[in-house]
């Protein structure tokens, strides 16, 4: 084997791995941009869950015994109805957000402001 061949058979092997490393780190790339855009959805839909949950577990807890109808799931556009995961995620976080504010001003009419303070004089 002549030593311009074995030059090319070199730089063929190294130009695969390269294409292969490029390709590689491309697609782990776009995994972790994936993995960052899921995560930040995630956690912008926990918050708002989660303060929104918080709220009208303490209309449960403190106003006594209320009547509040289903709130496990009925609360939850998407759980009431599956189609509106078609909406684009903006539009539907801006949704859900709507109807959870409609229903906190509700329970505020209903039962009046939640109060830490000891509502009895002494």
């Amino acid at each position: 084997m002549e030593e311009s061949d074995e030059d090319e058979s070199i730089l063929s092997g190294f130009k695969k791995v390269q294409d292969k490393s490029s390709v590689d780190g491309f697609a782990e790339g776009l995994s972790d941009g994936r993995d960052a855009v899921f995560q930040q959805g995630f956690d912008a839909g926990f918050e708002d869950a989660f303060k929104f949950a918080f709220i009208l577990g303490q209309y449960k807890a403190l106003k006594g015994p209320i009547s509040l109808e289903n709130t496990s799931r009925g609360e939850c556009l998407t759980c009431l109805d599956a189609n509106l995961v078609k909406l684009d995620l903006k539009i539907l976080r801006e949704k859900q957000i709507s109807k959870n504010t409609e229903r906190i001003s509700q329970l505020k009419t209903d039962f009046g402001e939640i109060s830490y303070e000891n509502e009895t004089k002494n």
